[in-house]
Order: structure tokens, then sequence, then C-alpha cells
């Protein structure tokens, strides 16, 4: 019953409480001092969230693995809020699969559509957008530029970084390069908004596929759905510990545990010891 009632659900309608969110989040001004340096900065990458070479549906993307089988899979590129929690996720866009002799859609492609689809929706949703390599390709620049993202419209200012630490009593170091359009932000700022790329995927992947299963096929019928609900999820709940809550952020206290001391008071229906916590 479950799984057939999401299969009918229109997936605008979810995107549209998770859209319908954020424009009170941004309404709230709940990154107003900004996240890194001053600076709202989001980093954006793409997941993917299960596969199999038994089960397939049209929406899926494929790929031949080395034993000559087709494996099938579904691939997202997320946009998250990275530096200062919460950890918010601004919007999500699933890759197409091929149409005919046509490749399947590109990480790049769902990520400047994504880019696109969050402007027109939100306004100036962020100040600085934050990606890997892969994302330094002059039409997803161009795109960030025309969308008023990332300052300079003209330059682009390239950064190198020599990196040193110690590492199993040993001297390690590292050559790293940034590349950037934004000309006056200090080169502290800029090497911690490359470092907290990795938010997205510590905080945001990781937390997805282990504690809300976002790896898990639950209805093929219904992925997009279901991931933007496990999505709203997540926000919900980081909005609650970081803005609602205000004596997480320095607790000591793990998302796990929380997650822990939430089921087990649901399940002995303290449901108000959770909503209206003592200073909350």
């Amino acid at each position: 019953a479950v799984r057939d009632l999401l299969s009918r659900i229109n997936p605008d309608e979810i995107r549209s409480i998770h859209e319908e969110m954020i424009d009170i989040i941004k309404r709230n001004r709940v990154f107003r001092e900004g996240t890194i340096g001053g600076y709202v900065v989001a980093g954006l990458d793409g997941v993917e969230l299960f596969s199999s070479t038994k089960k397939s549906c049209p929406n899926c993307l494929s790929r031949k693995k080395h034993t000559g089988e087709t494996e099938y899979f579904y691939r997202s590129v997320v946009c998250m809020i990275i530096g200062k929690s919460p950890h918010v996720i601004l919007g999500q866009e699933m890759l197409k699969p091929r149409d005919g002799s046509g490749k399947d859609e590109g990480e790049l492609t769902g990520g400047k559509r994504l880019i696109e689809q969050l402007k027109k929706r939100h306004g100036h949703f962020a100040d600085v957008i934050v990606a890997d390599a892969l994302y330094l390709n002059a039409p997803f620049i161009n795109t960030l530029k025309e969308n008023g993202l990332e300052g300079c419209p003209y330059k682009l200012r390239v950064v190198r970084y020599h990196e040193q630490w110690e590492e199993n009593g040993k001297e390690t170091e590292r050559f790293m390069w940034l590349v950037t359009t934004l000309e006056a932000a200090d080169y502290r700022v800029l090497w911690e908004m490359m470092h907290r790329r990795w938010d997205i995927e510590e905080n945001g992947f990781h937390q997805l596929k282990t504690y809300y299963h976002a790896k898990h096929c639950y209805c093929r019928d219904a992925v997009e759905t279901i991931f933007n609900l496990i999505i709203i999820g997540f926000n919900v709940r980081e909005l609650y510990l970081y803005r609602r809550s205000r004596n997480f952020a320095g607790s000591g206290i793990s998302r796990k545990s929380i997650k822990r001391i939430f089921c087990d008071e649901l399940l002995t229906e303290k449901v108000k010891q959770i909503l209206y916590e003592k200073g909350g």
C-alpha cells in the first residue's frame, strides 16, 4: 500500500514543499552572518543513490561493468550549505537517462540546471558555489556568472596552496590549486571554502546514506519523491538541532545519538519532550 501510494505522488508536489521550506529559511535569515568568512557558501556535487544489475526502470541511468553486465543506477546533483551549521540542502536534480542513441546526462548538465532552477525559484540563494575539479568548465562558470553568483564576471583567479602536516610521525605535504571568480576574498577564506567543500560528503551524503537509507531503493516508480522526502527530513533535523535546540552545538553529542534519543522518545510516546525541550 505504501509503495503504491508513493508511486502515485507527483514529485513536483514534494519538491514544492521543500522549496517553501527554503523560502522560510531565507525569510528568517538563517545564514545572515554567512557560513565562511561572511559569505554564504554552498557546495555542489553528485551522488549515486543505488544500483542493480537485475532491476531497472525508464528513469535509470546505465553503464557497462567490466564483466560485460549492464548496471542500472540513479544519480543526483545536490546543492548544500557548507561551513557553519545547519547544513541545509537547498535542492537536488536527478540526472536523466539517454534518449535513444545519446549518452546519459552528465553531472555538469544536471549541475547547471540545478543552479538555474535555484536562482529562478529563490533568487540570490548563495554568495559562492564551491565544487570539485569536474566543474572547472567554461559553460558551468558562465552559468554561475549569468545567475549572479561569485562576484566578478570577467576574470578568473588562480591560487596555489602548499600544505604541510604530520601524519603517522612523518611530515607530509601537497600542492593544491584553486580557481575562483572572487578577486577580493582573502586567500585564507578561500582555503577554508575549498576544504569545507567536504561538508557535502561528510555531513550530507554520508548522513543521507547511513542514517536516512538514501542508498536503498524502496520503490523504483517513486525514487525522486522518496529522495526529496528524505531531504526534507534531513533539513528539519538540522534546523531543529542548530536553530531550535540551543544546547546541541556545544554539547558534544553526535547526530547518531540524537537520532536514538528521538526514536526512544517516540516509542515511549514522549513526543512533547522532543518538541518543547526546556530552554529550546
